[in-house]
């Protein structure tokens, strides 16, 4: 009973960073594919497109803390701003260049 206590009290923290991780990747990866799918929509449908950001975690633009981030998506493939998207969630961080 001892050497099973002992076992999970190594696997459990481990499962949980290895969960949070996951989450974190995941959502970056869902913010990324965002990104991408509203650049292809303007392109595709020749017309200017908003896209907010929301992040559950730290979030900064060009270094600047932000609640939420605003673009615009213009028919000829550019973005307004551009720049890079920092988003943190404890220890984990990632970085999105918008151009």
């Amino acid at each position: 009973m001892l050497i099973l206590a002992t076992a999970l009290g190594a696997v459990i923290p481990f499962s949980y960073k290895a969960y949070d991780k996951m989450r974190f990747t995941k959502a970056c990866a869902r913010i990324d594919g965002e990104l991408r799918q509203k650049r292809l929509e303007a392109l595709m449908q020749d017309k200017d497109l908003p896209l907010s950001v929301i992040f559950e975690g730290e979030m900064t633009f060009n270094k600047e803390s932000v609640s939420v981030v605003h673009f615009l998506f213009y028919s000829n493939g550019s973005v307004r701003p551009e720049g890079t998207l920092l988003l943190r969630r404890g220890i984990h961080v990632s970085l999105l260049e918008i151009t």
